[in-house]
């Protein structure tokens, strides 16, 4: 039974170790499906992100790019490091839950994973129906910010992912947010998955910085890029918007 496989110096990867766990591990799709692009894009994204660097997946909508996130998030999880994904709306969480689902994360933990939230007073559905709101959800800690103050006071965090979103990256009345001093506090040891990448925000023209505020949505964006062990951006359209393009200065 083949439990490892060891890829050397093919095309952009030095080196590449895979581990299979027990069972049949099947890939499958018609001709053009994007198989091989799923697993050259996993590879090249394991390998930079390994190397403490950052990549970049551009595919069009309904190539994959969701699958591929959670194997991302799955890898983190493996090698003792914290997801920290990234979306547009807390809704998103749903599919990505689904996408983990079917990354068989179950069995490699021995149950579902542990979600936390950034986001208070949420509960979002995970079953096989996204407006089923009586089937079974991820909620919100009500315990959320005192788990979080605990965190940043030592305490080990009590989840295998943290999911967020943009606008959580955003200050409250000019301040900043406990959510964003327990991100930036996590960041060090942590993957973040940045989906749709370009809702990041650009450096732009802004206003000149007043001493003493606090970054804003993109500023705080590019601190835990830099921050994080390794980074993964993931948007059809990452390239759309020029001030953007220092958020990748990682990859």
């Amino acid at each position: 039974m083949l439990t490892q496989l060891s890829i050397r110096d093919v095309v952009l990867i030095d080196l590449l170790e895979l581990d299979f766990g027990p069972g049949l591990g099947v890939l499958t799709g018609e001709t053009g499906a994007g198989k091989s692009i799923l697993l050259d894009a996993l590879g090249l994204a394991l390998h930079n992100i390994d190397k403490g660097s950052a990549f970049i997946i551009g595919d069009q909508t309904g190539i994959g790019k969701g699958r591929v996130n959670a194997m991302i998030i799955r890898h983190a999880i493996r090698s003792g490091r914290t997801p920290i994904f990234v979306t547009e709306k807390p809704n998103l969480y749903g599919d990505m839950w689904r996408d983990l689902k079917d990354t068989n994360i179950q069995d490699m933990l021995g149950r579902d994973p542990k979600i936390l939230m950034t986001n208070e007073n949420e509960r979002i559905p995970v079953g096989p129906d996204p407006d089923d709101r009586n089937g079974p959800a991820i909620t919100s800690r009500a315990d959320l910010r005192e788990h979080m103050q605990r965190v940043m006071d030592g305490a080990p965090i009590d989840a295998d992912a943290i999911f967020t979103t943009y606008n959580q990256m955003q200050t409250v009345r000019g301040e900043s947010t406990l959510r964003r001093e327990f991100i930036d506090h996590i960041a060090p040891n942590a993957i973040v998955i940045f989906d749709e990448s370009h809702n990041a925000g650009g450096q732009g023209t802004a206003a000149p910085k007043k001493a003493g505020a606090p970054d804003n949505r993109a500023e705080f964006a590019r601190r835990i890029a830099e921050k994080a062990q390794g980074v993964f951006f993931s948007s059809a359209t990452f390239a759309k918007n020029p001030d953007v393009m220092d958020l990748y200065a990682k990859t």
